[in-house]
């Protein structure tokens, strides 16, 4: 039996919610919070988030359960975000799982022991569940600590999550005081993949709300905890989704992970410092799409830079001629970006 308490975050996938909840009922929590967005103006949708919620609060066992159900669709930033702070007015802190995210048993267990051991340090903002990393079998410890908050399966605290800035309010000034490049012992691709996300979503280009805890994280300085063993499995890449299928007709390697077992008791690590090593084995797999994106916008950004310090050498009648192609060049710039920006992300 889990002591904390779950949020469990559905929506119109009922049989992926049945999976993922009788995981959640051989942890049986003691107060079981769920939350659900409202159906879209699409055909059967409706039936189906009504399906979903039957499933999710059908608790068998001894469990409080509440719920969050919304009538109309509010989407991924305010359904998420506003379930998450429904949470934590009720909780100190907890386990937060979506419809398609399979945990594994020593999942919850691996959460309760950090909630607890961490529970008063303000440098440990998150708990992961899932491993992306493989030299982590060769380590002693039972979890390293990063800079990313995975959402696949995780766990936090009430003082953690009061911190989040779900409009960026606070991201213009952290750019401009250079925190990112801070944060990141000056990695350029890091700071330039990071802050162009961070840019989109504030200005309500994405609609989405973790890139907001993510950035709230680094810009506190804190801590997400990984396990050296994979304990969350991704249900969500499925094989008739399109945005699931990669070249070959195989899945995505992030597709349905096995989970592993994790040995207790835990063996703690002797400091709470960021290991870089991991932290470049995990973004090879798990933000593999950030800085392939990253990298190319770099190449154009020095590309422009040259071209406008050749620009400033021309004599003036040459600049001029120039000058009445430069809207042109925009255009196919911009446009190179926009293809580039599509790449598939999370």
């Amino acid at each position: 039996m889990t002591a904390a308490p779950i949020l469990f975050l559905i929506f119109n996938r009922p049989d992926t919610t049945a999976v993922v909840m009788e995981a959640i009922r051989a942890a049986r929590c003691p107060r079981l919070y769920v939350a659900a967005d409202g159906p879209r103006e699409r055909a059967g949708e409706a039936d189906l988030c009504a399906k979903a919620r039957l499933v999710a609060t059908a608790a068998d066992w001894p469990c409080q359960v509440h719920t969050l159900f919304r009538e109309q669709n509010l989407g991924c930033r305010r359904a998420v975000s506003s379930a998450i702070d429904w949470f934590f007015d009720h909780e100190e802190e907890g386990i937060v799982l979506e419809d398609d995210c399979l945990p594994s048993a020593d999942f919850f267990r691996f959460c309760c022991e950090l909630l607890s051991r961490f529970r008063w340090d303000k440098r440990v903002m998150a708990v992961c569940g899932s491993c992306y990393t493989k030299s982590t079998f060769d380590m002693e410890d039972s979890y390293y600590f990063a800079y990313y908050p995975d959402m696949w399966g995780w766990a936090t605290w009430r003082r953690a999550w009061q911190l989040y800035d779900r409009a960026l309010s606070r991201w213009p000034q952290f750019r401009k005081v250079g925190g990112l490049r801070a944060a990141f012992n000056g990695n350029a691709w890091r700071e330039a993949a990071w802050s162009t996300w961070f840019d989109l979503t504030a200005a309500g280009e994405i609609d989405t709300w973790d890139y907001q805890w993510i950035y709230t994280v680094i810009e506190q300085g804190g801590l997400a905890c990984y396990p050296t063993r994979n304990l969350v499995s991704n249900l969500g890449y499925r094989a008739d989704a399109a945005h699931t299928v990669v070249a070959g007709n195989e899945l995505d390697p992030l597709a349905c992970r096995a989970h592993q077992p994790l040995r207790f008791p835990l063996r703690h690590p002797r400091e709470l410092v960021r290991s870089e090593a991991l932290e470049r084995e995990l973004e090879e797999l798990r933000l593999h799409y950030l800085k392939n994106w990253a990298a190319e916008r770099l190449k154009r950004r020095m590309l422009r830079r040259r071209l406008e310090r050749i620009l400033r050498l021309l004599p003036t009648s040459m600049r001029t001629a120039v000058t009445q192609l430069r809207a042109v060049r925009v255009r196919w710039i911009k446009q190179l970006e926009r293809l580039s920006d599509g790449t598939t992300r999370r």
